[in-house]
This record gives C-alpha cells, sequence and structure tokens, in this order.
C-alpha cells in the first residue's frame, strides 16, 4: 500500500511539475499537461538501463516505465516511447522531442537546463572489480592513471 502512495505522489508531482513549467490556458499557449491531452498521447524519451528502462522485444519496460505508463491512463492518453541515448536525452527533453525523461538522474549540471521531479527512488552507482587483478578496495586507490572505469556515456556516472 505504501509503494502505492508513494507512486501516487511521484506522478502528482511529475503532473505539479509539468504543470508548472508552462503558462496557465488564461494566460495564452496551453499548459504541457494541455498539449498532451490535446495531442492524445504522453511522449516520453528513453534510454536503455535495466532494470529501469529497457525495450523487451517490441515493449518498453521497467521500473521507471510503469509509473509513466500509469501517468498516461490517468490522463487517458497513449504512451508514445521515444529511444534516445543517456548522451542526448536532455537535449531531446530540450528540443520538445518528448514531454518527460524517463529514469534520468538529477545531477547539478543537468539541473541548469530541465526540472526535476521528486524521485522516485534513490541508488547509488557501485564499481565491481576483479579482485584477483585489481588490488585497489576503494575509491581512491581505483581511481589513478593505472585503472580504466568504464561506465555508460551521458550516465550519471560519466557525469560524476
Amino acid at each position: 500500500m505504501r509503494k502505492f502512495a508513494r507512486l501516487g505522489a511521484v506522478l502528482a508531482a511529475i503532473a505539479l511539475v509539468l504543470s508548472a513549467c508552462s503558462p496557465s490556458a488564461s494566460d495564452g499557449p496551453k499548459s504541457l499537461i494541455q498539449e498532451i491531452k490535446a495531442r492524445g498521447s504522453l511522449k516520453v524519451g528513453v534510454a536503455e538501463a535495466k532494470p529501469f528502462s529497457y525495450k523487451d522485444g517490441d515493449t518498453w519496460n521497467g521500473i521507471f516505465i510503469a509509473p509513466l505508463k500509469d501517468w498516461a491512463d490517468s490522463l487517458q492518453v497513449k504512451i508514445e516511447f521515444v529511444p534516445t541515448t543517456w548522451e542526448n536525452i536532455v537535449a531531446g527533453l530540450q528540443a520538445h522531442q518528448y514531454d518527460v525523461a524517463a529514469a534520468l538522474n538529477a545531477r547539478p549540471a543537468r539541473a541548469n537546463s530541465v526540472t526535476f521531479s521528486e524521485p522516485l527512488m534513490q541508488s547509488r552507482g557501485v564499481y565491481l572489480v576483479d579482485p584477483d587483478r585489481v588490488s585497489a578496495r576503494s575509491w581512491n586507490s581505483l581511481n589513478t592513471a593505472d585503472h580504466s572505469v568504464c561506465v555508460a556515456q551521458g550516465s550519471a556516472e560519466d557525469l560524476a
């Protein structure tokens, strides 16, 4: 039950953020919520990141996809997924290629460009090493010129 209450709060926060981003109908242009309803679809920018957002055949699924599907249902519109990359997800949002971006971590540099809802969850990036090949046991001992660290380009870990 707590899970659904939190989900409802997150969806309400997203709706509030989106409606606050645009002028009201009485001020002239439609709000984003009104545009979504008039268009009949919620456009969502998505990049692959299991288990958060991933494509299974022709269907997008994941922890962050389910609440967006519920939100589209509550708005009585279809959901339209717009595939992108982590490197381009913010640029696509700024270019109005989609209404919201799924599974995007709030980072200071990103917050200069886009508005974030309340987080659905908190997660930490972790680094795995093969203890037989690497003697490092802390970030400080790993963060040297002697070691290579691989992360997805444009991800929160890449921007850290």
